[in-house]
């Protein structure tokens, strides 16, 4: 029952971030504020909320040292991450690479 569970919520992430990222294009066209813009304030926005709401319920539950591992552990892997990229795509830039990508 538990794969179960975990499969369509897996499912039903996906489909909202496939949503969140068509409708952040289409807010991006739309308002003439470029998909940098926008990228940085709703897609990065909406992908912090999950650290932001177990941060605050965390400290409502008076476990602050919850909370800072947290914040701690997902700045560190995200930054891991980025890292990884940068190693990776060495002589490229990514973000051009990734532009010309959608054209």
């Amino acid at each position: 029952m538990v794969w179960i569970i975990f499969v369509i919520t897996a499912t039903l992430i996906v489909f909202a971030a496939t949503q969140l990222a068509k409708y952040g294009d289409i807010i991006a066209i739309r308002t003439r504020l470029g998909g940098m813009f926008i990228g940085l304030l709703l897609l990065a926005g909406a992908t912090s909320l999950p650290e932001v709401l177990t941060s605050i319920s965390s400290l409502n539950q008076n476990a602050p040292n919850l909370a800072a591992g947290n914040l701690l552990g997902s700045n560190t892997y995200n930054m891991f991450l980025l890292a990884i990229i940068d190693i990776v795509n060495r002589n490229q830039r990514i973000l051009r690479k990734a532009a010309s990508s959608m054209l």
